[in-house]
């Protein structure tokens, strides 16, 4: 005969442990205090120097009962200016750091003459297309200007536009006596037309001068289709 093994029930037992996951070790905790784990925030003195005052507020002027909503902004390259397009057709130009309004343009009564009389390029037309472009050539007709970007090159202090179908670059005259003369030859190959040299983009898209508007020049851009 086989004797029993003496350790045979303690071995199942701690099997059945093992089975279970119950740990038999023991384990220490650390008793940290949670608070300690927090670092201590600087005095608000020692984080000088740091605003004091209020933001710089813009304020549009406007002549409705409700002001109106501006739809793009766009900074100059130095930062100094900024120029905004509203829903009610101006782009205005501001100063950056005292919010001073320098100029402002309302594209929207500048280019409705011109909407007037352009040509329609595109015969294929849908009627909704024809009854957008009345609404556009409508001298009641407020147009947002929907886009406008400032000109990346430092040298030349122009604006462009949109307005509708129209594309209008502006010369913003907030450069000096030099660069007020190299953005005028800038624009001047505009007005002879761009560069425009095949017959398909002539049609689709022609250039204006438009009347020189006070201490500004405008040059103006109008295709058949929607910008």
């Amino acid at each position: 005969s086989v004797g029993a093994y003496e350790h045979t029930v303690r071995e199942a037992f701690q099997r059945c442990l093992d089975l279970y996951l119950c740990p038999r070790a023991m384990k220490r905790r650390l008793n940290i205090d949670p608070e300690s784990l927090v670092p201590k925030l600087p005095r608000a003195q020692d984080l000088r120097p740091f605003p004091t005052a209020k933001c710089i507020e813009y304020v549009t002027p406007y002549e409705t009962d409700m002001p109106p909503i501006i739809r793009c902004v766009s900074a100059s390259p130095d930062g100094q200016y900024m120029a905004s397009g509203a829903s009610d057709g101006y782009i205005r130009i501001w100063e950056v750091q005292t919010s001073r309004l320098l100029y402002s343009w309302n594209l929207s009564a500048i280019v409705a003459p011109f909407l007037l009389t352009a040509p329609d390029g595109d015969k294929d037309d849908t009627d909704d297309n024809k009854e957008n472009k009345e609404k556009e050539a409508s001298p009641t007709s407020v147009l947002p200007v929907t886009c406008l970007e400032w000109n990346p090159n430092k040298s030349h202090h122009c604006l462009l536009a949109v307005v509708g179908r129209c594309i209008v670059i502006v010369a913003t005259g907030t450069g000096n006596a030099e660069g007020s003369m190299i953005t005028d030859a800038f624009l001047l190959s505009a007005k002879r037309g761009g560069n425009v040299t095949t017959e398909r983009a002539m049609k689709a898209i022609q250039w204006k001068a438009l009347p020189p508007a006070p201490k500004q020049q405008l040059v103006l851009s109008s295709h058949d289709r929607n910008c």
